[in-house]
């Protein structure tokens, strides 16, 4: 029981070092501007961060000059979720009218993009795990028999 209890801390220092073991500069979003194009909304931003790394952006609305962000566009194509690269010229297309058939009232609107990190594991990683478990599975059944 003490060889598996030793395998499962192992297993969690080994997997914090092993998952993006790099410190990383914190993405930044700049120049955020819409205009109304149509049936859609065409946002476009500049996204700041470490070039070859991949972000996760999301697309917020409000409705209140920017005191709360309570609308998530769902029909979003473009920059926006997973894997998107820094760089100028961003640009996310909101098809509105998909999301909301009867469009939306109001003159307080103000969009919000975030980005945050993509954790990236490489596969050679995922395979040193596995056989960090299967060892320790292994002396764990030893053990009992």
């Amino acid at each position: 029981m003490r060889s598996f209890s030793r395998c499962c801390v192992f297993l969690f220092a080994i997997s914090h070092f092993l998952i993006d073991p790099l410190p990383a500069q914190n993405p930044s979003v700049r120049n955020v501007t819409f205009e109304q194009a149509g049936d859609d909304i065409v946002v476009r931003y500049i996204l700041a961060g470490e070039s070859g790394r991949k972000y996760n952006v999301k697309l917020s609305l409000s409705d209140d000059f920017g005191m709360s962000f309570p609308i998530v566009p769902l029909s979003v194509e473009g920059d926006v979720g997973r894997d998107v690269r820094p760089g100028a010229g961003k640009q996310i297309v909101w098809r509105l009218r998909r999301d909301y058939p009867n469009g939306l009232e109001g003159d307080a609107f103000v969009f919000a993009v975030d980005a945050d990190f993509q954790k990236e594991v490489n596969s050679s990683v995922i395979g040193l795990l596995f056989l960090i478990i299967w060892g320790g599975i292994s002396i764990l059944l030893s053990n009992l028999i």
